[in-house]
């Protein structure tokens, strides 16, 4: 969700991811936590649910929701994903900015966009943000009149 958010503020790879998807995923990962409570402590008679974590016996994890909210932001990082190969594969074709296109494809591979969740510090953001505007202007003024 963090490089989803990161990689939204690159104006170039907009849209940005919805912000509900923030707050969604947040209550999720509060709410999918491992109870630390042990079976014995856990006093059926008086209730049927944990006290500590406040989950019913038997009830099911979220992981619909879970799975449902990573989709979502796998489909986020692969619009980015999109939009920067196709920066990248009309420069190539072009003949353009070839070492700012090498250096893309040294730090994504022009692969998989959830492989830089790792590596997405201020430097590759700025990286990022400068290649797509380059793209963006060489676009532009490629353009007939």
């Amino acid at each position: 969700m963090d490089a989803a958010e990161r990689l939204g503020r690159i104006p170039e790879l907009a849209p940005p991811p919805e912000p509900s998807l923030r707050s969604r995923w947040d209550q999720l990962r509060s709410a999918v936590t491992v109870c630390q409570a042990s079976d014995e402590g856990i006093p059926l008679v008086d209730h049927p649910w944990c006290a500590e974590c406040r989950v019913a016996l038997g009830a099911p994890p979220a992981f619909e929701d879970v799975e449902g909210a990573m989709a979502e932001i796998e489909r986020t990082l692969g619009g980015y994903n999109e939009r920067l190969r196709s920066a990248a594969v009309r420069d190539i074709l072009a003949g353009r900015r070839r070492e700012e296109v090498e250096k893309l494809l040294a730090i994504v591979g022009v692969g998989d966009m959830s492989a830089l969740t790792g590596v997405l510090d201020d430097d590759v953001v700025r990286f990022l943000s400068e290649f797509m505007r380059g793209a963006e202007s060489t676009r532009r003024t490629d353009r007939p009149e």
